[in-house]
């Protein structure tokens, strides 16, 4: 017999959220018309209230039909709502009076459901992500708000070190606290697991825009506990060691990079999951793009700036390749992500010499940049990860691939004389640089000598 996806126990208990949830936000709302509160406090109260729900519904349900049904029930009312006007007194205003584009509310029962999908027997991998999301997050909003002083450049405006201080220290405690009670790792391991945690998510949530940090944190917490729980200390130990040095490295480094410093979290993310998927060799290559490419940037009069929707475009194509690394790890996609990156190194190089060089030679300044990716990329990384006869192979590919997307781009660019920094570039840069990458894994699968 076809069992019911909902059970009386389901249908019982299905009302009790979508009523306390209706009725924390009619009590914000009649709050917002007799006080004279900030719309981020309503917010966070929606937002807090919203995760100790969340962190129930492993005690009420033991599947995830009645989670799902909750989260379609409040996606239609979220989107509902968006129809009302947010400014002035409305209904609406609890969530969207803060006068700033957000999909937040509707990440957040998304994260929920995919966390109890994923989540499955092990409850605590369920109930950390959501603490750290219900709690460090707001708490880092609310400080940022009140104590906020010294202040950093953020996708949407600025943010606060106080805030971003108190959402690590908050994220750290929710995530050592139910490491230490619920599982069998000793204290040493939920303590460097805890600061692990609370550092690579504090970055997530600085460098998140629209209300992604609702995706970004949850998920990005499950993803590290996923990875780490059963690492041993010495490994533990040498991953936090390895991000603290990337985070000194990219800070020292800062005044000398074009980047927002929200931008400047993504790139040490960046780092860290190369090297968390292939070690120092796969930390390379970007890292050698991060520390060169303010030599090929025409500042000009006004210093220019990069935000994430550039490091997106100029790392993306590589992001896939580590994700095809660990989703196909028989195989090395190492080749594919050095090849990304220096092609990469050679449009920025193609973009600034067009920007100095008023009526320079096409040709000449396409053989420069190729140059400069070729050799800062490709030269060093081969050197280090191949040898013998096969190494003029690979150093013959790589020039032929950083010379082809420098070529196109160079071709394609509108306005290459003083190239754009709008989101047609960008897409047309990280495309060209998925192209060099594709090309290059197509020839490692039809069996050309790469790397291995």
């Amino acid at each position: 017999m076809i069992q019911p996806p909902l059970s009386a126990q389901d249908f019982l208990w299905l009302p009790v959220p979508l009523l306390v949830l209706t009725g924390l936000g009619l009590s914000l709302w009649l709050l917002r018309r007799r006080l004279d509160l900030h719309p981020e406090l309503l917010r966070k109260g929606m937002h807090i209230g919203t995760g100790l729900i969340c962190l129930c519904l492993p005690l009420w349900f033991a599947t995830p039909w009645p989670v799902l049904t909750l989260a379609g029930v409040a996606l239609l009312a979220l989107l509902g709502l968006r129809l009302l006007p947010a400014d002035g007194q409305g209904l609406a205003s609890v969530l969207h009076g803060v006068g700033r584009r957000s999909a937040g509310e509707l990440y957040f029962p998304l994260s929920v459901v995919v966390l109890f999908l994923f989540s499955g027997d092990e409850v605590v991998f369920y109930l950390i992500p959501i603490l750290v999301l219900t709690l460090a997050d707001a708490v880092a909003a609310l400080v940022g708000l009140r104590y906020g002083l010294s202040r950093y450049r953020a996708e949407e405006g600025y943010k606060s070190a106080e805030g971003s201080m108190a959402f690590f220290l908050v994220a750290f405690m929710a995530t050592h606290v139910p490491l230490l009670l619920f599982t069998d790792m000793t204290r040493l391991d939920t303590l460097l697991l805890a600061l692990i945690i609370g550092l690579l998510v504090m970055m997530l949530e600085a460098m998140a825009w629209r209300g992604l940090d609702n995706l970004f944190i949850p998920l990005g917490t499950w993803a590290l506990l996923q990875t780490y729980h059963e690492a041993n200390s010495a490994a533990l130990i040498e991953v936090l060691v390895v991000t603290v040095l990337l985070i000194v490295v990219v800070m020292v480094w800062r005044r000398r990079t074009t980047l927002t410093d929200s931008s400047l979290f993504a790139a040490i993310l960046v780092g860290y999951a190369a090297w968390a998927v292939g070690g120092l060799l796969w930390l390379l290559p970007p890292l050698a793009l991060f520390l060169t490419y303010t030599g090929l940037v025409r500042f000009g009069h006004q210093r220019v700036t990069h935000d994430v929707r550039a490091v997106g475009a100029i790392t993306g194509a590589g992001l896939i390749c580590l994700l095809a690394q660990v989703l196909v790890p028989g195989e090395s996609f190492y080749v594919a992500w050095v090849a990304a990156f220096a092609a990469q190194l050679a449009m920025i190089g193609i973009a600034r010499i067009h920007g100095n060089t008023e009526h320079g030679h096409r040709g000449r300044i396409w053989a420069q940049a190729t140059l400069q990716g070729w050799g800062i990329v490709v030269v060093p990384t081969t050197l280090l990860g191949s040898s013998g006869a096969e190494v003029w192979q690979y150093l013959l590919g790589g020039a032929l691939l950083t010379g082809l997307a420098a070529g196109l781009f160079q071709h394609l660019q509108p306005q290459i004389e003083n190239c754009p920094r709008d989101a047609d570039r960008w897409w047309r840069q990280g495309l060209l640089g998925g192209l060099a990458a594709l090309i290059a894994g197509i020839l490692m699968f039809a069996g050309a000598p790469f790397w291995t």
